[in-house]
């Protein structure tokens, strides 16, 4: 088996496995088997077109997962030097990096940090970014009108995040194959990964279920549901 081979199996395994430290140990054995075959300076040598040069992919594919679930472990610092390094390789970040290292920048402090990569992808129509920046600048400044602001553009941009961040509709056990843009996969998404930032930001799902009530009544027609979704993201759950 060659190397090339051998880092795309262990990254195969890896995604089968239900076991973290299992899917831990699989992931670091892909990136250095990949590294092995790509050669001691490959992240000089394809620095910049990472992801074009197609060999790149599985051992940047098992650094991405492995930065993910180093997130979810509260390893920050590696994670954060992971996607550091897979930016650096491939600017354009088709990886979508960019939501774990913002997710990492948040939980760390990394303020300027965290600006910078949201300025740099300003374009960007995410739930991901679009609710973390709105988090952030509650965290920052309260109820300001820039966290107002940034809030009903993450609303405009996904209406159903509200809804499964506030806990009144059971979650798929897995994430759907296919994530869109806007739609209640996304949100599903978002939640699965996301929602412990808002749960951990003391009064910012309060502030949430305050600011987009009036949103919400408008966007859903059931009265019932609404009291639900505003009083679930409030934490009162009746019955």
């Amino acid at each position: 088996m060659n190397t090339k081979c051998e880092a795309q199996t262990l990254l195969d395994l890896a995604e089968r496995s239900d076991d973290d430290e299992e899917v831990i140990e699989l992931l670091r054995k892909a990136i250095d088997a990949g590294s092995r075959e790509l050669g001691k300076d490959w992240q000089t040598k394809f620095e910049g077109r990472g992801w074009i040069a197609k060999e790149t992919r599985p051992v940047m594919t098992a650094m991405a997962q492995l930065a993910s679930e180093l997130r979810w472990g509260d390893e920050l610092n590696e994670s954060m030097d992971l996607c550091h390094r897979l930016m650096t390789l491939d600017p354009s970040d088709n990886l979508g990096i960019r939501y774990d290292l913002a997710s990492c920048f948040f939980e760390s402090g990394a303020d300027s940090e965290l600006e910078k990569l949201l300025s740099k992808f300003s374009e960007d129509e995410s739930a991901a970014l679009k609710y973390i920046k709105a988090l952030y600048y509650f965290k920052k400044d309260g109820s300001s009108t820039r966290a107002k602001e940034a809030l009903l553009d993450a609303y405009r941009c996904n209406i159903h995040v509200p809804v499964f961040l506030s806990d009144v509709v059971d979650m798929p056990e897995e994430l759907p194959d296919e994530i869109g843009i806007g739609d209640d996969t996304e949100a599903v998404a978002y939640a699965t990964e996301y929602c412990y930032l808002w749960a951990d930001t003391p009064g910012a799902l309060d502030w949430m279920a305050d600011e987009l009530g009036p949103k919400i009544r408008k966007n859903i027609s059931d009265p019932e549901v609404c009291n639900d979704i505003i009083n679930g993201l409030k934490g009162i759950f009746e019955g």
